[in-house]
């Protein structure tokens, strides 16, 4: 929790309160807070994320019509210029039928350590709405929640959502009677405010789709078999083969993992790398002409190369993938030796792509068991592969495995109910008599990961629904049977 807690800040630096990440870019505070930091609606505030590395400042807006007074619901929400790296949101609940569950807060009281600490309490029941103020969640108990902690995160203990935001505490009466009580705005009401946080609307889990770019931020697990690509793009071959059995995710760690990472410049000057992808469909130099290289059906593919190169002097080389290469392999030759054969064709036009001086560099995706196909097809084309061969391992690991269920969760703020994730691991692995986790079980753990998703209850994935679905192995089934 302490990571996705922030400090207001005032002009001077001191903290007016806290805040905490419920959405993408999106915090959520007391209105009391940002007035506090000298701040109003529809101005900008900054905020610090004390306990991330290097402690980050960011600023963001606050926007005017999901403002709320201190005076009513006393709510402010504050859409972030940025997100640090390695944040997640904290996921909603909801205050309802939480009465008797121990909760903790976070936040920033100057009793406190200069990056805050915890506190306390037991909630109870929902008060109704009698002044216009919006309906608050009492809480017993809770001491530990003084000054500082307003617009922090109140986390019910059992189901570890957040269930409200800290917004007052109550002063004793003459008798000294009254105290450790503290009220909090619950979830509901936050959600009233800004309806997007009804439920995590984005699934962080592809199913049987492939990860491309656009899901770089869920794309986990595979980061040793990434580098390794990127250090053979880094050396001086100029062509990658990777190959890797049905269900491996070849497609993924090039679209998800690669491209992304030589976007950011992970190999020096891949930042002004163009990259085209493409598969062979019926046609490679056809298909490469609709991937944005004109001419290479009748020019040839370098003349098409140097072209696009030197119409965009903003990039120094093109990076040309073709994803599923063996659709090349799958086409029928030509039945009368007058007719030219376009699968050598194609194979020949990147061979002299790739011997050619032109700054071009090529990867090849590839089923394995479609390897003699290509040595007999174009031995010249795998002799110039060979250098930089890569096999995707045939298993994943256990810290792998945590990664690709854990991380796309906590990135969108989504729970995992206690003992889920080592029960799915184990199960993956049991299907090995080794006990090792093959690697082609990544279609259906993703599968399985989906529909846990679609039905994750109160934001949490669940072992009832683990059950429901077959568990891992009976995730494909399950998904062909809402498909008929």
């Amino acid at each position: 929790m302490p990571g996705s807690v922030v400090q207001v800040l005032a002009a001077d630096g001191a903290v007016a309160g806290a805040g905490f990440l419920v959405g993408e870019g999106v915090v959520v505070t007391c209105a009391h807070v940002v007035r506090a930091a000298g701040r109003e609606p529809g101005g900008r505030v900054e905020l610090a994320f004390p306990h991330l590395p290097g402690a980050p400042r960011v600023w963001g807006e606050v926007p005017a019509e999901q403002w709320r007074a201190p005076e009513a619901e006393d709510i402010a929400f504050v859409e972030l210029d940025s997100v640090p790296a390695g944040v997640g949101a904290l996921a909603l609940g909801s205050g309802a039928g939480s009465r008797g569950h121990r909760v903790s807060s976070f936040g920033f009281p100057t009793q406190a350590p200069p990056g805050g600490h915890f506190g306390y309490g037991t909630a109870s029941d929902l008060l109704p709405d009698s002044t216009g103020t919006g309906a608050l969640l009492q809480l017993s108990g809770a001491n530990d929640l003084t000054t500082g902690f307003s617009g922090g995160p109140v986390v019910d203990e059992v189901t570890g959502l957040v269930i409200g935001m800290v917004t007052a505490i109550t002063s004793p009466d003459t008798h000294l009677k009254g105290l450790d009580i503290a009220y909090c705005t619950p979830a509901e009401v936050l959600r009233e405010v800004r309806p997007d946080l009804a439920e995590h609307q984005v699934c962080p889990y592809r199913g049987l789709e492939p990860f491309t770019a656009e899901h770089t931020q869920w794309f986990y697990g595979r980061e040793a078999v990434v580098s390794s690509v990127l250090d053979a793009l880094g050396g001086q071959e100029r062509m990658l083969l990777l190959l890797g059995p049905s269900g491996a995710g070849k497609s993924s760690l090039i679209q998800a993992g690669v491209l992304p990472a030589l976007a950011d410049g992970d190999v020096p000057g891949s930042a002004r790398w163009l990259p085209l992808i493409t598969r062979p469909g019926q046609d490679l130099l056809t298909e490469l002409e609709h991937a944005g290289l004109p001419g290479a059906t009748s020019d040839g593919l370098l003349s098409a190369v140097q072209r696009r190169l030197a119409g965009e002097p903003e990039h120094d080389r093109l990076l040309l993938v073709i994803d599923q290469f063996e659709e090349l392999l799958t086409q029928l030759a030509p039945t009368e030796h007058r007719v030219p054969d376009r699968r050598a064709a194609a194979a020949d036009e990147l061979l002299a792509l790739i011997k050619s001086p032109a700054d071009a560099s090529v990867i090849l995706i590839m089923r394995d068991d479609f390897y003699p196909q290509l040595a007999a097809l174009a031995p010249g084309l795998l002799e110039a592969a060979a250098p930089a061969l890569l096999n995707v391992p045939a298993t994943l690991s256990v810290p792998e495995l945590r990664a690709i269920i854990t991380r796309p969760a906590q990135a969108v703020g989504l729970g995992i109910e206690d003992g889920l994730t080592e029960r799915i691991i184990a199960d993956v692995r049991a299907t090995d008599p080794a006990h090792r986790a093959p690697v082609t079980l990544l279609p259906p753990l993703e599968l399985a990961l989906s529909q846990l998703w679609k039905d994750r209850d109160n934001g949490r994935l669940t072992h009832r629904a683990y059950e429901k679905i077959g568990k891992v192995t009976g995730s494909l089934a399950n998904g062909y049977d809402k498909a008929i």
